[in-house]
């Protein structure tokens, strides 16, 4: 009986150690990974190939710009330079939105002292 209870418990040990399964552990996290890719950027694919499309419908575009510009020119007030600066903030260009928001100040604060 003793041989009997012997060859159990070895057969007991040999199972609790059995190797895993690792094909289907890289299976299985492979396709945890393409799940994960489809669910986060799998939806936004079309959007990086396209051109970015402007923000506002009213923004100008380059011919806009030069019409702004020559506004801004012939009859300088701090109205056209705001414009200038909310295209080019707009734009991304924050370093010429700068300048012509400065120049809205100046033309702004010269007003006030007429």
């Amino acid at each position: 009986m003793k041989t009997k209870d012997l060859a159990e418990t070895r057969n007991m040990k040999s199972n609790i150690f059995v190797r895993p399964n690792l094909k289907a552990i890289m299976f299985g996290s492979l396709l945890v990974v393409v799940a994960q890719h489809f669910m986060t950027d799998g939806h936004s694919q079309t959007r990086r190939l396209l051109n970015p499309l402007s923000a506002s419908a009213r923004e100008p575009g380059n011919d806009g710009l030069r019409e702004l510009i020559q506004t801004a020119a012939d009859s300088p007030s701090a109205e056209a330079y705001l414009r200038l600066s909310y295209y080019f903030e707009k734009r991304g260009n924050y370093r010429q939105a700068l300048y012509f928001l400065r120049n809205a100040e100046r033309f702004e604060s010269s007003e006030d002292l007429n």
